[in-house]
């Protein structure tokens, strides 16, 4: 919609201001309109009770808590129209990786969990952790690794990280990153991207980046007032 406005303020086109508040108002109306009368609370579960579990084939789990922000450029005109204020509740990342999520999720896929946000690993500066009620955490270490030249590898250590053992890891856990990416050995990568575009549907990408193949989407829908999974297939949704 910005792209529109400014594509018809660069050619000196006046814009139909109140045309496209009433479209935007009533694509609200539609699609959310009847938000109010849908129960959340259980579209976690939902989605965690219906995990593909033969996804999940590594030692450890690097998980994005929230979703990679993106940013927008300045210099944008501002719009002269007034927009309309879209209200609705918004299911996303951050209400699926709760904390009470991301410890269910470790026990049920029995794995090191290692939160990220934004491509950066948690520290104990961050207040991430703030809302876990236990020190249920421990230390770890990322470090990198090149290949050079010669065909030899280049080790360097890298910052500490704070991440939730599956039962009582012993040892220090290093994870040996080997792409710019937030790839390492013996390690999923997931991030899970939520498309949500009405009160009753949700879809959920999940996306390891260690392995595109294992991609795959989740559709959940609110059914006789209860979210319940109606598809899962590989592959990844187009909101598009």
């Amino acid at each position: 919609m910005a792209a529109f406005l400014l594509s018809l303020q660069s050619f000196g086109q006046e814009v139909d201001c109140e045309k496209l508040y009433n479209e935007a108002k009533e694509k609200f109306e539609k699609n959310f309109g009847d938000a109010s009368d849908v129960d959340y609370s259980g579209l976690g579960k939902t989605i965690l009770e219906n995990l593909n579990m033969s996804k999940f084939t590594e030692k450890n789990l690097v998980l994005y808590v929230s979703n990679i922000i993106e940013y927008c450029p300045s210099g944008i005109p501002k719009n002269p129209c007034r927009i309309f204020k879209d209200t609705a509740y918004r299911f996303n990342e951050e209400r699926l990786w709760t904390s009470d999520q991301i410890l269910t999720l470790r026990e049920k896929t029995k794995k090191n969990i290692i939160p990220v946000n934004n491509q950066n690993f948690f520290t104990e500066q961050d207040r991430f952790y703030s809302q876990f009620k236990i020190k249920n955490f421990k230390k770890g270490i990322q470090k990198m690794s090149w290949q050079i030249n010669d065909g030899s590898e280049l080790t360097q250590r890298g910052r500490s990280y704070y991440y939730f053992p599956y039962k009582n890891h012993v040892k220090e856990l290093i994870l040996m990153k080997i792409s710019t990416h937030n790839i390492f050995l013996d390690t999923d990568t997931m991030q899970t991207i939520v498309y949500h575009p009405n009160s009753k549907e949700i879809y959920v990408n999940f996306i390891f980046e260690n392995d595109p193949a294992k991609n795959y989407v989740q559709t959940c829908r609110y059914i006789d007032d209860q979210w319940k999974l109606t598809d899962s297939e590989n592959g990844n949704y187009n909101s598009n």
